[in-house]
């Protein structure tokens, strides 16, 4: 019998299939919860959220810091899952590209710029320049 995170690893690769996505998903299963954690490889980050939106339907519920214990969606049907992580793998190559349009874009980016966070913020955000001023590999 398969568990509730090999039942959503399967919809959600199936998801993912079906829009062209190249990914790789892992789910394990341990004493105390379950986890979902799927690699993707230089996607926009407007595509990691909707990846995340979709995913959602699967969370059990969230870690609440505060009390310091997980708290249940008691609403919840079908597979759930105690945690899914979503990671935007970033190639050689697209890094390079932002790291040459940083260099471009911004006046002097080593003189009073974190360069490296400059070019992460490029990479990590839906809104940034970067993205706009280059074709996305998959449309979101």
């Amino acid at each position: 019998m398969k568990t509730d995170a090999a039942i959503a690893a399967a919809i959600i690769r199936k998801e993912l299939k079906k829009h062209g996505i190249k990914h790789r998903i892992k789910s394990s299963t341990y004493s105390g919860g379950n986890s979902i954690y799927i690699y993707v490889q230089d996607q926009l980050p407007a595509t990691i959220e909707r990846i995340n939106d979709f995913c959602s339907q699967f969370r059990a519920g969230y870690f609440d810091g505060m009390q310091d214990m997980y708290v249940y969606n008691k609403d919840r049907t079908g597979p759930t899952v105690s945690y899914i992580f979503v990671k935007n793998e970033i190639s050689d190559e697209l890094r390079a590209n932002a790291q040459a349009f940083v260099n471009s874009y911004y006046a002097h980016p080593g003189v009073g710029y974190d360069f490296d966070r400059l070019v992460s913020n490029q990479l990590n955000s839906k809104d940034s320049a970067f993205w706009k001023a280059n074709k996305p590999r998959i449309a979101a």
